[in-house]
């Protein structure tokens, strides 16, 4: 199933979600996971306190819907493969993904605005 061409697609040459193809109609965002660290002083008197707090990996992302499917086909699925390549020619592949918040569903536009929480990403250069 073909995804319909669209030349909005600002940095991203192809998208997949389970290696079914979708248009992207606005640019793809994504952070990997990262551990945030911050200084504390605790009450004790303790100097030189540090705590770490992890973040999830995330994808957000707007797609056109696919014909013949309900734009909400995907999002109690879980263990999703969310894979996309930019221009410049890295390949982002989020493992074990779901949907963790739908933005906005646009039935005139018929788009959906995606954020999806992932176990981890990788990122490849292409050659």
């Amino acid at each position: 199933m073909a995804a319909i061409q669209t030349t909005q697609s600002q940095g991203v040459s192809e998208f997949s979600i389970n290696s079914i193809p979708y248009d992207v109609i606005e640019n793809v965002t994504w952070n990997v996971t990262t551990i945030v660290k911050n200084r504390q002083t605790s009450l004790m008197g303790v100097e030189n306190v540090t705590s770490y707090e992890p973040t999830a990996a995330k994808i957000t992302v707007t797609i056109r819907w696919l014909a013949g499917v309900a734009p909400s086909a995907i999002l109690n699925d879980s263990g999703l493969t969310v894979q996309f390549l930019t221009r410049n020619g890295l390949q982002v592949i989020g493992h074990d993904c779901f949907v963790q918040e739908v933005v906005t569903q646009d039935p005139v536009q018929l788009t959906s605005e995606l954020v999806f929480s992932c176990a981890s990403i990788d990122e490849v250069i292409s050659n």
